[in-house]
């Protein structure tokens, strides 16, 4: 039996493989660049959503001991799942739009805040999370504006990653990143951040972040409650934020349907600043509670909603595969 295991074994996992890639392509390929003209959910959405559950390759799974106020269940992952389609489509929806018709595009709530910060003359550090229509949200602004550069994480392959997604990053940038008065900052997978900040930070730019992704095993971070526990933040940008006078400041991209019209809409909203003077730690605490509150209030808009154990590693999971079958 040994004997004839690899031989077995190794042509199977090859037809995965290619199985995976070719789910991959016709899905960031073929699909999204579709999905990027639609402005209502519809069929598209659907098949959007059995191709992105099929690369997820786990089912997601609710961890133990959190306070999260809401269950994963199969609706909520539809809704899961059609909203990540919506927001990888973004990279195709932003190679369609032209500067002169930006502004119409976005609903943006709460300019107030940023124009008090502006004429105050700080550096600002604007932070948000993996939610929505988050690729758009600096084009939105910079329609506005306000020169934003984008801290994101750089084009690398990821193991068991298709290449098609790989194409599908370097498009995104490429696609918002033409509309941005500003550019990309990019982060490597283990945290470290391009020495082009350092400068940015010194000229008192303003700096765009999400820092609601598990950070890598290497990364200095601070411990944040969050759901009733604790999870982990990567604090970097925000010691060198601080050092150089910057402000703090929230903002949220969503995707919200119009009530009137059923289209699809993009929606930013702009919390207010930060109090000044705050710790590290302090600046940590207040971006962990506003986070969790959007969360609660759209946990479907969330990356981070159907990979939990990643943030809780020291707390029991229960997979939950039916949220992966139901459509």
């Amino acid at each position: 039996m040994p004997r004839y295991h690899g031989l077995v074994h190794r042509p199977l996992r090859l037809l995965k493989s290619l199985r995976r890639e070719l789910t991959g392509t016709v899905y960031y390929l073929l699909t999204l660049p579709l999905l990027g003209r639609t402005r209502r959910i519809g069929k598209l959405h659907a098949l959007a959503l059995r191709l992105r559950r099929a690369l997820m390759g786990h089912p997601p799974a609710m961890v133990e001991g959190l306070d999260t106020g809401f269950v994963i269940d199969p609706p909520l992952m539809r809704s899961y799942f059609e909203t990540i389609a919506c927001m990888e489509g973004d990279a195709f929806f932003a190679g369609r739009l032209k500067r002169e018709t930006l502004r119409g595009e976005f609903d943006i709530e709460g300019l107030e805040h940023l124009e008090t910060l502006k004429a105050a003359g700080n550096g600002v550090v604007m932070l948000s999370g993996h939610m929505g229509s988050l690729y758009t949200l600096c084009v939105a602004l910079g329609a506005r504006g306000y020169r934003l550069f984008p801290i994101a994480g750089s084009v690398t392959r990821g193991a068991g990653e298709p290449l098609a997604r790989t194409w599908a990053k370097r498009i995104n940038y490429r696609n918002t990143e033409r509309l941005l008065p500003g550019e990309y900052v990019y982060v490597s997978s283990s945290g470290r951040i391009e020495r082009k900040l350092l400068p940015l930070l010194r000229r008192g730019e303003w700096i765009f972040a999400c820092l609601d992704l598990p950070p890598g095993a290497s990364e200095n971070t601070l411990d944040i409650p969050l759901f009733g526990q604790t999870a982990r933040l990567p604090r970097t940008l925000i010691d060198r934020a601080l050092a150089g006078g910057y402000r703090f400041v929230t903002a949220w991209a969503t995707f919200r349907t119009d009530p009137a019209s059923g289209q699809l809409r993009r929606h930013v909203e702009i919390e207010p600043p930060f109090e000044p003077g705050l710790s590290a730690g302090a600046v940590a605490m207040e971006y962990g509670a506003r986070l969790e509150r959007q969360i609660r209030a759209r946990p479907a808009q969330w990356v981070g909603t159907a990979i939990l154990p990643y943030y809780f590693p020291h707390l029991p999971a229960t997979p939950l595969p039916g949220c992966c079958d139901s459509t």
